[in-house]
């Protein structure tokens, strides 16, 4: 989940809010891997947050919230 979150956020190279960031994700983590949908959602805020405390990518300081991936 960590480097689909990453590959999809350098490859838009836009902030993006986490409805978008999901529906991307989506597309690149293979279904079997995630098959509940609100688990999968859960799993990827949960990385999005780590990803977030580790500096690897941040939160647009204004709402709505926006994520972009750290240069």
């Amino acid at each position: 989940m960590e480097e689909a979150i990453l590959a999809y956020l350098r490859r838009v190279k836009k902030p993006v809010s986490f409805n978008e960031l999901f529906q991307g994700v989506s597309r690149i983590v293979p279904p079997e891997l995630f098959p509940d949908e609100s688990r999968a959602r859960w799993y990827a805020k949960v990385v999005q947050r780590d990803l977030e405390l580790t500096g690897r990518i941040e939160r647009l300081p204004e709402p709505p919230v926006r994520l972009l991936v750290r240069a």
